[in-house]
């Protein structure tokens, strides 16, 4: 028996998808939301062979992040957090320790950043 995976749903038609809803609520009931807030979380550590650099920093921009659109977060204490609002376009970029490589996010549909300092977390959801 073929089981659908959460990846699979998601990649169904609007109208399989209903279709989808309706046989499952028969055979068990799976969650049928068609919205979903995504969330992107940086990694702990960039790992490049045996060397391991630790997730250090992170900002977000309106845009991609040649066009140099860096937003400003609120900062309070110990987090810094982005409101995002439906008209950007925000790329998430997550900065490690004594590398200069990155991981960017191009974080579609989400509604706020944040960026934790202890212990040290970044995500948008």
């Amino acid at each position: 028996m073929y089981l659908m995976t959460e990846t699979n749903f998601m990649l169904l038609s609007k109208k399989v998808k209903g279709i989808a809803c309706i046989v499952s609520l028969f055979l068990g009931g799976v969650g049928c939301s068609n919205a979903q807030t995504p969330t992107y979380s940086c990694p702990e550590a960039f790992i490049v062979g045996d060397k391991s650099y630790p997730l250090d920093n992170a900002s977000l921009f309106d845009g991609p992040i040649e066009k140099l659109g860096e937003l400003v977060p609120k900062i309070t204490e110990n987090t810094s957090v982005w409101e995002v609002d439906s008209k950007m376009d925000p790329y998430f970029v997550c900065r490690f320790s004594n590398v200069k490589h990155t991981v960017t996010f191009h974080a579609v549909g989400v509604k706020k950043c944040t960026v934790d300092e202890n212990p040290f977390k970044a995500q948008c959801n």
